[in-house]
């Protein structure tokens, strides 16, 4: 039994330094090949302005919700990249880390939870199937504020299950729960489903009781998710914004028009969930890759296999009663997807259940056919591994890379060093960005907050956002102006002494700017014009 149990850890060790390496090797590299998209970048310079300015890019104290894009993002996520900007700087590995660390411990605790849920020899499998998934590898290593929200929920499903032990884990379960709503708002309508919906049944098969620890747990859920109700409250108009210890910001645009529940909008969003998961393909470069999908193409029966299964065994059975937590946890996922516009990073919340019923078809099929079903199924998903790898790390990387504008960092670097030489000798000088994102020279040069607030000016004109124009020494109104109408390099009103960072994709500017006597340097994707 003890050369057993030592093979058994012995395992679970080797699945996790596998799952830790696939996460962590070059999290600042790959994928992009250290370019990032632009909703990391917004995320880091969030981060970056509350280390070092005590706001967030728009002199907000310790928001509740950030104000990037002017529709806001999750305050999670910068809070988190604020430690290993300390440790690191400010660069992709600090942005990155967090998500990949969080993605590490989401499989310490799915064993954990699984194990609890069934036994130690499944939640073996179940941790094996999640270290070795596309979806969660590549959601680890792409930071994303929606992409938190798995890990917090998860946190708070592992002590949940624990309560049904010893009841002071609901404490810790709560405050998970409550810290997962500061993850990703579109989960907000959905998460009292699934909390309630999870105690509720708990309480009904007996497994917790309505002591202090309940009640305590539901205080702390409470305490965090009230500045979030104001959050709501302030962005409906039914008060003013608060600003004090805490600030609750009002949004330039409140995306609560991304709800419905026209019935005809959600048949069509259930009809395009179901086609999506059937496919495991979204369109999206950054959520798949087109020959591996979320769990790779071919577990679509194994996950559909599980399901049945563990249908069978939680109702007729009676088997696994804390698999009903699953169970609810997959319906809320499941309706999520009706409530907004479905790509998989945002209907997170349903991903790791499907990888729980793919567990229970592979485990179940292993148990009933034996050793050479096992073999089998290590021979399958190892090879779909290495394929995955083999194409992520390159090709796909190299996709990447150019979809998040890689060079824009040596580029931006280069023209500010033009710009500081400019400046030196008295010349006036700005530099424009051509179809590149303001957000590259906010966290690369990087701006600082305080002349960022001051100076900046926003687009707002027919737009869901605020797209910055200007600000401190970058003009940025061509690029929001390109969008709008077909324009020129003519059309802009520079100087000699300006300089210009610019896509590659548009070389007619790049011919422009060499016809009217600049100098022009490539940096991978983007190319800076100077004198």
């Amino acid at each position: 039994m003890k050369r057993l149990f030592s093979q058994k850890n012995s395992l679970l060790l080797l699945v996790l330094l596998i799952g830790f390496a696939l996460r962590l090797f070059m999290i600042g590299n790959i994928p992009g090949n250290r370019a990032m998209y632009v909703d990391e970048l917004y995320s880091g310079y969030e981060a970056y302005s509350l280390l070092h300015f005590g706001t967030d890019s728009h002199g907000y104290v310790n928001p509740v919700y950030l104000s990037a894009w002017g529709s806001g993002q999750s305050v999670m996520q910068s809070l988190l990249i604020v430690p290993c900007m300390i440790l690191f700087g400010v660069n992709s590995l600090s942005v990155r880390l967090p998500q990949a660390l969080l993605g590490c411990l989401t499989l310490v605790a799915f064993y954990f939870f699984t194990k609890k849920i069934r036994d130690e020899r499944f939640a073996l499998v179940a941790t094996a199937l999640l270290s070795i998934m596309p979806w969660h590898i590549m959601m680890s290593r792409w930071a994303l504020d929606c992409n938190f929200l798995p890990a917090f929920v998860l946190f708070g499903a592992l002590f949940l299950v624990k309560a049904t032990e010893q009841s002071k884990y609901l404490l810790i379960s709560m405050l998970f729960f409550g810290l997962s709503l500061y993850c990703y708002a579109a989960a907000w309508p959905v998460m009292p489903l699934f909390i309630g919906g999870s105690l509720l049944y708990l309480l009904k098969i007996k497994m917790i009781k309505p002591d202090r620890f309940l009640f305590g747990g539901l205080g702390i859920l409470a305490c965090l998710a009230l500045p979030l109700i104001l959050f709501v409250c302030v962005n409906s108009g039914l008060m003013e914004e608060i600003r004090g210890v805490i600030s609750i910001p009002r949004l330039y645009h409140f995306r609560s028009d991304e709800l419905s529940l026209s019935p005809r909008v959600l048949l069509r969003r259930f009809s395009d969930t179901i086609l999506m998961f059937k496919a495991q393909d979204d369109g999206r470069v950054s959520n798949i890759t087109p020959g591996y999908g979320l769990y790779y193409h071919f577990s679509n029966i194994l996950i559909i296999l599980g399901i049945g299964i563990s249908c069978f065994s939680l109702r007729k059975e009676k088997k696994y009663p804390l698999e009903g937590l699953v169970w609810i946890w997959f319906i809320c996922g499941g309706i999520l997807g009706l409530f907004i516009e479905v790509v998989f990073n945002r209907i997170n919340l349903i991903h790791l259940p499907i990888i729980y019923f793919l567990s229970v078809g592979v485990f179940t099929i292993s148990e009933r056919f034996g050793e050479k079903a096992r073999y089998f199924f290590v021979i399958l998903f190892a090879g779909s591994l290495i394929g995955f790898m083999s194409y992520y790390a390159t090709e796909y990387d190299d996709n990447v890379a150019k979809l998040y504008q890689d060079g824009a960092q040596e580029a931006i670097s280069f023209a500010e060093r033009e710009w500081g030489k400019k400046t030196e000798e008295g010349k006036e000088s700005k530099i424009y960005l051509m179809d590149v994102s303001p957000v590259y020279a906010m966290f690369y040069a990087p701006v600082p907050t305080d002349a960022f607030i001051e100076t900046v000016e926003y687009d707002k004109e027919g737009l869901s956002r605020e797209l910055p124009m200007r600000f401190t020494h970058y003009d940025n109104e061509n690029t929001v102006r390109s969008w709008k109408e077909e324009i020129l390099i003519a059309d802009c009103k520079y100087t000699e002494d300006d300089l210009f960072v610019v896509s590659t994709e548009r070389s007619d500017w790049i011919e422009e700017l060499k016809l009217d006597g600049f100098e022009i340097l490539y940096f991978s994707n983007v190319a800076v014009a100077y004198n």
